[in-house]
């Protein structure tokens, strides 16, 4: 049970964090239209990380405090919590810090994967590989088409961001059940 406590506050901690992270990196951005794309970003930024922080505290009270738990909290969670201070910290280049969230989400999914390898109760895993995968094709066809088109084409890469928040919002409903 004391465990249990730790974990939930370092899940905890690094929420405030990351959301004062992405503050910090927009502190310098200008309000111009222009500039809606980042605005976008930093709602699917905090929602997403609302969202990790729900399935965090998901995943504390339904593991019992077995090997996965202890793992995943205390070696891959901390890694994972900085790569999305450091995104929010980049924002200002929308492109490298959807690139950062995209590490931390393919990292993330290939421990489901492997997690799921072992696990009976594979349902709730699987939920969260499909979302990565879905916010990962997304991130991947942003950063593609925002390299790969002109100027003019790029205020249109907003679409991709909305459907991402879409998706977050669809997944932290999920998330509550």
């Amino acid at each position: 049970m004391m465990q249990e406590e730790q974990y939930k506050n370092l899940t905890g901690f690094f929420l405030p964090i990351s959301i004062s992270a992405l503050a910090l990196g927009m502190k310098d951005i200008p309000i111009h239209w222009d500039k809606f794309g980042t605005y976008l970003f930093a709602v699917f930024y905090i929602l997403f990380r609302i969202k990790i922080y729900v399935d965090d505290i998901n995943e504390i009270k339904t593991s019992k405090n077995d090997a996965w738990l202890k793992f995943g909290f205390l070696i891959f969670g901390p890694f994972f919590w900085f790569i999305w201070v450091l995104a929010g910290y980049k924002v200002a280049c929308l492109t490298q810090s959807i690139s950062w969230i995209l590490i931390s989400l393919v990292l993330a999914t290939i421990y489901l994967i492997i997690k799921a390898c072992y696990k009976k109760d594979t349902g709730e895993i699987c939920r969260h590989i499909t979302y990565n995968l879905g916010y990962i094709f997304i991130g991947f066809i942003y950063i593609i088409y925002t390299n790969l088109v002109m100027e003019m084409a790029r205020k249109w890469s907003c679409i991709f961001i909305l459907l991402m928040i879409f998706i977050c919002i669809y997944d932290l409903r999920q998330s509550y059940k």
